[in-house]
């Protein structure tokens, strides 16, 4: 049964929330809404953006999904009694969570391209991207759960930075379009340079944001959310209390 729900849980995260996602906002608005202020069909703009959220989603879920388990299941103790050190560990978390993203990924721009007809014009551009942004929320992810007491109240943290990032973080919009000081929260988040980031690598002739720009900002926000990622994990596990 527990084999059932996982796979349920999976395809949910896989493929059934993108393709809600994609119908409404892509198909059903996105044919309603062509051109505009976006500089582009509709479309174009959110299935990037979709695609980022799928990325983002399936990060903090993987490897928070781990840590969830450990607790009430009362295996950590036996994980970290593995003869590697607890910064090793802490990785082999992270790159389950690229893994598990890039695999995500993949299948959304697979549905991207068979419900709206949309293929990135630099492939591997977007892979990249698909990968930075794995390991980004796979480290914001392992902030979530280890900062709370217990990782079953990481809810509390993960409402507190889920809603502004899907909606201040340029999914549905570009950043072209914000107005001061909007604009400038937005660049706070990273879900506002790895959305452009997808834009640039679907049709670059559309509005986004520098690529260098992207890069950098990408760049940043990783270190900053690996070192607290590190951080955190140490705190915790270093003295194991659960």
């Amino acid at each position: 049964m527990e084999g059932l729900t996982s796979w349920k849980h999976t395809l949910n995260k896989f493929f059934f929330q993108p393709f809600i996602y994609l119908f409404v906002f892509g198909y059903i608005m996105g044919r309603g809404l062509p051109g505009g202020i976006f500089g582009g069909n509709y479309s174009q703009v959110v299935a990037p953006g979709i695609l980022s959220m799928l990325v983002m989603n399936v990060a903090l879920g993987t490897t928070g999904s781990f840590l969830i388990s450990g607790y009430y299941f009362k295996s950590m103790e036996a994980w970290l009694l593995t003869p590697i050190t607890l910064r090793a560990f802490m990785l082999s978390r992270v790159a389950s969570g690229i893994v598990n993203t890039t695999i995500a990924g993949l299948g959304g721009i697979i549905i991207i391209r068979l419900m709206l007809g949309l293929f990135p014009e630099n492939f591997w551009l977007a892979l990249v991207f698909i990968l930075m942004g794995g390991l980004i929320f796979s480290c914001l992810s392992l902030i979530a759960f280890t900062l709370p007491k217990t990782p079953d109240r990481a809810q509390e943290v993960l409402s507190f930075i889920l809603m502004p990032m899907m909606f201040f973080g340029c999914t549905f919009y570009t950043y072209s379009t914000l107005p001061w000081p909007w604009n400038m929260l937005a660049l706070l988040f990273p879900t506002t340079y790895l959305s452009e980031a997808m834009r640039a690598a679907y049709n670059p002739a559309l509005p986004h944001m520098d690529t260098g720009l992207i890069f950098v900002g990408l760049s940043l926000g990783l270190l900053v959310i690996a070192y607290f990622a590190d951080r955190t994990f140490h705190r915790r596990f270093k003295d194991f209390l659960w």
